[in-house]
């Protein structure tokens, strides 16, 4: 999934927890052929506020969760200058007894 950003602004990010599950999560970024670098972690509902990241740029989110009959549903959504950004609102999704799930977010 990619995203776009304006590189000249912070970006901001929400973790919304959606399901009945006891649950937790990491969020780390990376600039384009770096590293990747914690940002936060935690087990409800957050928001982070990143630095001006260039194009090229990645966001890596996990949860892991108890397992529940339900489903697992959370999302990471993206704004900048205060508002949501095209595409930026990752749906996160899995069987309530998969247990982990991560996904990378392109930022271009």
């Amino acid at each position: 999934m990619a995203v776009n950003i304006d590189s000249r602004v912070p970006l901001e990010v929400l973790i919304d927890f959606q399901s009945v599950h006891r649950a937790a999560f990491r969020l780390f970024a990376r600039t384009a052929g770096g590293e990747w670098e914690f940002v936060k972690d935690g087990t409800g509902d957050q928001r982070t506020i990143l630095p001006p990241l260039p194009s090229g740029s990645a966001l890596l989110y996990e949860f892991i969760y108890f397992a529940e009959s339900r489903p697992f549903r959370a999302a990471v959504a993206l704004r900048q200058n205060g508002r949501l950004l095209p595409d930026g609102v990752i749906p996160v999704t899995a069987a309530g007894d998969v247990r982990f799930i991560q996904g990378e977010v392109d930022l271009v």
